[in-house]
């Protein structure tokens, strides 16, 4: 008998994964800082849970929640920053990954406080806005974010990391990629 296929949902959570434990192998992410969403049809999403670390996630600790943060599936607790994510999703209907991360560089970057001029146009990110200082998991961070997130594919947190999408986490991790090498060039520059 041959391998059964997986299931949408668990496809997506082992895809989410692989995502995951790239960006901590990467240094995009440190321990459990950070967190990691994608979209699961257009009422839910898989989120990384607070307090787990990126190197060991596995399938089980993957927590679903509705478009309000309640929980559907799983028994972790859904990451402070769900709020976040469910705004960047409910402003942009055809982003189906966020990644907030963690770059050395894009943070050395953000206590200069000012946007980052991207040396080539990479999609919607020509320029990513800087977002001042606000506590994580707050409305005003979540507001704020999906203001800016309407018209940009990334934003930088002040003193507190990036953010990205994509139409999927490969195009959401390839963008960190990007601003992080630009954000390491702009700072030696200056």
């Amino acid at each position: 008998m041959g391998a059964m296929a997986l299931s949408g949902s668990e496809a997506e959570i082992s895809f989410l994964i692989r995502a995951c434990r790239l960006l901590y192998k990467n240094k995009f992410v440190h321990g459990s800082q950070g967190n990691a969403s994608m979209r699961l049809g257009h009422d839910r999403i898989l989120i990384k849970p607070s307090g787990k670390s990126f190197r060991y996630l596995n399938s089980s600790d993957i927590v679903s929640v509705d478009m309000t943060a309640k929980v559907v599936k799983g028994f972790g607790e859904p990451s402070i920053e769900t709020p976040v994510h469910l705004a960047i999703y409910k402003t942009r209907r055809y982003v189906n990954a966020v990644f907030h991360t963690h770059p050395l560089n894009v943070i050395t970057f953000s206590l200069l406080k000012s946007p980052l001029e991207l040396l080539e146009v990479e999609r919607n990110a020509g320029v990513v806005p800087f977002v001042k200082y606000m506590k994580p998991g707050s409305k005003e961070l979540a507001s704020t974010v999906s203001k800016e997130i309407r018209h940009h594919d990334a934003v930088i947190l002040g003193k507190h990391g990036l953010i990205t999408v994509g139409k999927n986490a490969a195009d959401a991790y390839d963008l960190i990629e990007v601003i992080d090498m630009n954000a390491e060039i702009q700072k030696r520059a200056r």
